[in-house]
């Protein structure tokens, strides 16, 4: 047995992955990628293309640990990844919401899951492939997606795919080396100061069996939507923030909240502050940053949108996100028990005493072609990858996330909700986003 299959090596884990691990505290951070098939992919080819990925990129088949108050990923075994694989002939959505979407214990591992739902009367097969967010951010997961489906070529052409097997750079301080300390601390003075001060409509902090509303966008609409923004002075991600703001409080009907400045979380990619960027990145560079929004009882969203825009070119301008790396940076270097673990107690005292957690907005962006290139399946038959989306993940109350993919011009916007949720509010809000959207008729 050779070093790839018998695992043990400890690697350390940065400050991004071990915050991530924590923030399990809020949702659920298992993050998934669907993608709905016509056809049936070969599951034979499809474990050992599972196999080949683990082995290239080792962190997905590694356990996290904690020890002498700093945190590690330890590689497991490779024959622990064949029970992370697994196919039924049951549908992916139940109906009402609920989809069959697996939860990662990042103790445990490893840190993928490859789940399988075929429909043999209607030869359709649901590829759902998840990451806890500790390994990877949704960029991470999209290139493991693609080197899922790279090996699976491979091994359906009966070749072995020749992979060399390393540990990518996680830490941040590549991404830290750009600016000056100057800049870092500046940034830092910015961001750390924001703090939770609404949250969604709840009655209990239950964090049972999670259910989705899903939103889809065509792609003749999404192109209005573009155009709407672009007219706007503002990008396509500022119009969401703006419409996902105004479809909270028209659904919270709290007059309340009018006139009031509350916090909105965005999320952005820091592989946009490195000098280079990697062939691969399968790890953890997003963050989130927050926007202090405001809106008058009667105000549209062309008023709302202006705002968003002039504040997103704002921190465009201000190194949006430095601060929050310099933040968790600082926090994990006082050691989980004085730095994250009264961080994330302090979390949880907000959250649950006060009923506060600002809603989080977070958009992938394009899910490349690249993820579906699967091309054949059983006996060499072709199949087609009608579409790709991300859920959101699974959230706990008093939390509200909406997470918006797009591939091939079609965008999908969903959210979660427990039963503490006000299931009605959850309904209100993606109605209420959808009549704000333009083009509905399109």
């Amino acid at each position: 047995m050779n070093q790839e299959e018998a695992g043990g090596r400890l690697w350390p884990a940065p400050a991004f992955d071990v915050v991530n691990v924590w923030f399990a505290e809020v949702y659920d951070p298992t993050l998934h990628l669907v993608l709905e098939i016509d056809g049936h992919l070969d599951l034979a080819a499809l474990r050992s293309a599972l196999r080949d990925t683990v082995v290239a990129a080792p962190v997905l088949r590694s356990r996290y640990l904690e020890k002498h108050d700093r945190a590690y990923w330890e590689e497991l075994p490779l024959d622990m990844v064949d029970g992370v694989f697994s196919c039924s002939e049951n549908h992916f959505s139940t109906g009402a919401g609920n989809y069959s979407l697996p939860v990662i214990d990042p103790f445990t591992g490893p840190q993928v899951r490859l789940s399988v739902f075929r429909d043999p009367g209607a030869r359709t097969d649901t590829i759902v492939l998840s990451i806890h967010h500790a390994a990877a951010d949704a960029n991470g997961l999209f290139q493991a997606a693609t080197l899922l489906a790279e090996c699976y070529r491979e091994r359906i052409e009966g070749r072995a795919p020749c992979i060399r097997p390393f540990w990518e750079e996680r830490g941040t301080e590549r991404i830290l080396s750009s600016f000056t300390d100057e800049e870092c601390f500046r940034a830092y003075e910015r961001e750390s100061a924001f703090a939770d001060n609404w949250g969604f409509p709840w009655h209990s902090l239950s964090r049972d069996t999670p259910r989705w509303v899903r939103l889809d966008i065509s792609p003749a609409r999404f192109t209005v939507l573009r155009t709407y923004a672009k007219e706007h002075g503002a990008t396509l991600n500022d119009l969401l923030l703006a419409a996902y703001f105004a479809a909270l409080l028209a659904a919270a009907g709290d007059e309340g909240l009018y006139d009031r400045s509350l916090g909105l979380l965005g999320t952005l990619d820091l592989r946009r502050y490195l000098r280079c960027i990697p062939p691969r990145s399968i790890c953890n560079l997003s963050v989130g940053y927050e926007l202090h929004m405001c809106a008058g009882k009667g105000e549209g969203l062309e008023e709302i949108l202006a705002r968003v825009s002039h504040m997103m070119q704002e921190k465009k301008c201000e190194h949006v996100g430095l601060g929050t790396v310099v933040f968790y940076e600082n926090t994990y270097r006082a050691g989980i028990r004085e730095g994250v673990a009264p961080l994330f107690a302090a979390m949880r005292e907000t959250y649950s005493g006060d009923g506060r957690k600002n809603p989080i907005l977070t958009n992938t962006g394009v899910i490349p072609p690249a993820v579906a290139s699967f091309q054949r399946g059983v006996n060499g038959e072709p199949v087609t990858v009608r579409h790709v989306w991300c859920p959101a993940p699974a959230t706990y109350p008093p939390g509200s996330i909406l997470l918006a993919s797009t591939y091939e011009g079609q965008m999908t916007l969903s959210t979660s909700f427990c039963s503490g949720h006000d299931a009605d509010v959850v309904f209100r809000m993606m109605e209420r986003l959808d009549a704000l959207l333009p083009g509905r008729d399109a």
